[in-house]
């Protein structure tokens, strides 16, 4: 009759209930709690312990949507119990001692602390058999939202995303887009927030809203938009960084001109390809490191056009162009462009720093690659189509030298240095016109030059070639130039006329040194007994009778007995 009673009482309690849905939930826990008190009674030797508690909070939620369950500690389900409506209050029967979790399962996305308490049921100092309350507090929804991408359906992932308080600017949370740009803030309290989004290189079209917060989830975070991302790539120029090359960037569905991007001038587009489908959009150009970038591009296709022009020549830039694609992300271009072929110019000088043209310069590379040039009237000159690298220049002009250079050339430091003449000839010859016996012939003879002041250690000499030609190369300076006579060539009769020679060089070739050999000249008269008309003079060296004869000039007259004759 008691549990009738109660029952009836139960029934009554429910129909109280301002809705059909709280009528059920407190019906069941009266049910529940009759239902227990009745195995109590049926059983009084076997204990039943019941577990309660509220679930707590601050905030107006929907108790009747929150379940608790209990669990064995081996996670076997035992029994479950909604909570009351109106406060919060649960209770759970335990049969049977042991070790058990009591678990809130609230809707997805409520947050709770703690999700869970561990028991160990033994009927009498545990807090179920001491009557206390085990308590859940909620600790707020969870706020959804995306990160969206300009022309596309999703977002990327790694934007930061930080949660204020509605005109605070402390922050409250702070998450980072997954794939597909979603973020969540958990445990969020209803009230007003401002959400903003942030990346280190990418720029947004909206990076701020404003979103609230009623009795449940929120997924209504979808208007921040990334406008574009970041796109990087290098030039090089046989390994070394190139600057001044533009970059175009070309779209072929966009039309406008995106932000913080050069101004494409006239000149560059009408020297570029033809056949480059789409619309120029954006210009930027290499730094010094080789580097460029283009700072907002937005999620699509795009090719890209190098360009190259340096002193008014136009230089091919490998690949001539490049496609690829913007999706959700920055972009690096792994493999740099590479410049190929361009311009080197310099100067060419004599010693004095005046201007020296028609000298050849010839640049030759490891790989046997050779350039050549020659300067014009001002010294100038200039090669085409040159690749960056180690050099060995050449400089080659008659009667001149240059020492042999080494040069490391790239298209950022195109100019050579100014190369000038270190030597120049000093050229001369030696006339004979008939060695006496026993005398060197001329092209065994050696020609002696030497510094005016210095040692004979720094004299140099040369030998006369066949015709008694002779040249010397030699840094500007003062110099003596003496043709080696032995002492018995000079009791033979062999002089050279003069002796020695003083020469200043300057800034330029010394031509016309001459050593001729001193002639004397032999005079007489010859008396004939009869007419003169048939007579020969001749004389040979008294040391070799048998050398040709020399025969003298004769004046002849069949009148005159007595004529003159002369050796030349």
């Amino acid at each position: 009759m008691i549990f009738k009673a109660l029952l009836l009482n139960a029934i009554v309690n429910a129909e109280k209930c301002s809705t059909p849905h709280h009528k059920r939930i407190m019906l069941g826990s009266l049910i529940s709690v009759l239902s227990l008190s009745f195995l109590i009674g049926i059983k009084a030797e076997q204990d039943i312990i019941g577990c309660g508690g509220f679930v707590q909070s601050n905030v107006h939620i929907d108790f009747d949507r929150v379940e608790v369950k209990l669990y064995t500690k081996q996670g076997a389900f035992k029994f479950k119990t909604e909570c009351a409506p109106n406060n919060g209050y649960f209770l759970v029967a335990v049969y049977d001692k042991g070790d058990y979790t009591l678990r809130i399962e609230p809707p997805g996305g409520w947050g709770f602390s703690p999700t869970e308490i561990d028991l160990a049921i033994d009927g009498s100092t545990d807090p179920c058999s001491k009557g206390e309350d085990l308590n859940f507090k909620f600790t707020g929804f969870t706020l959804r939202g995306l990160v969206g991408s300009l022309g596309k359906e999703d977002g990327p992932a790694g934007v930061n995303v930080k949660l204020y308080a509605e005109g605070n600017e402390q922050m409250i949370a702070e998450s980072t887009s997954q794939h597909g740009g979603t973020f969540i803030f958990e445990n969020t309290m209803p009230g007003k927030y401002l959400v903003k989004a942030s990346h280190s290189s990418w720029t947004f079209s909206k990076e701020e809203t404003l979103v609230e917060i009623i009795n449940d989830n929120s997924a209504d975070v979808r208007d921040l938009m990334v406008f574009g991302y970041d796109v990087k790539g290098s030039v090089v120029s046989g390994g070394e960084p190139i600057q001044g090359v533009f970059f175009i960037l070309f779209s072929p569905t966009e039309k406008q001109s995106l932000n913080q991007c050069e101004d494409l001038t006239e000149d560059i587009v009408k020297n570029l390809s033809k056949d480059i489908q789409g619309t120029p959009i954006c210009k930027v150009t290499s730094n010094e490191k080789g580097e460029f970038f283009f700072p907002v591009v937005p999620s699509s296709e795009y090719t890209l056009v190098p360009f190259y022009m340096s002193r008014g020549n136009i230089f091919d830039v490998v690949p001539s162009k490049l496609s690829f694609s913007v999706n959700y992300k920055s972009v690096v271009l792994k493999t740099p462009f590479q410049v190929y072929g361009f311009v080197v110019t310099g100067k060419v000088v004599d010693g004095s720093g005046k201007a020296m043209p028609h000298v050849s310069v010839i640049l030759k590379n490891s790989n046997g690659d050779v350039r050549s040039a020659k300067s014009d009237e001002e010294g100038n000159y200039k090669m085409d189509n040159v690749t960056t690298g180690n050099y060995e220049v050449n400089l080659e002009k008659e009667k001149h030298l240059f020492d042999t250079e080494r040069v490391y050339v790239t298209p950022n430091t195109p100019s050579l240095p100014v190369f000038s003449s270190k030597k120049y000839s000093i050229c001369g010859s030696i006339d004979v016109v008939q060695l006496p016996h026993g005398v060197l012939p001329v092209h065994q003879r050696k020609v002696f030059l030497q510094p005016v002041g210095a040692s004979n250690t720094e004299i140099v000499s040369k030998m006369a070639d066949p015709s008694g030609a002779f040249c010397f190369l030699a840094p500007p300076g003062k110099y003596k130039i003496e043709v080696m006579i032995s002492s018995t060539e000079l009791k033979k009769g062999f002089i050279l006329k003069p002796r020695d020679q003083a020469v200043d060089v300057v800034s330029e070739p010394v031509s016309g040194i001459q050593f001729k050999q001193f002639r004397a000249s032999v005079t007489g008269k010859l008396k004939c007994i009869g007419s003169c008309e048939d007579s020969v003079v001749h004389m040979t060296p008294l040391d070799n009778p048998s050398s040709e004869k020399i025969y003298a000039e004769v004046q002849k007259s069949p009148e005159i007995k007595e004529s003159s004759f002369a050796f030349f």
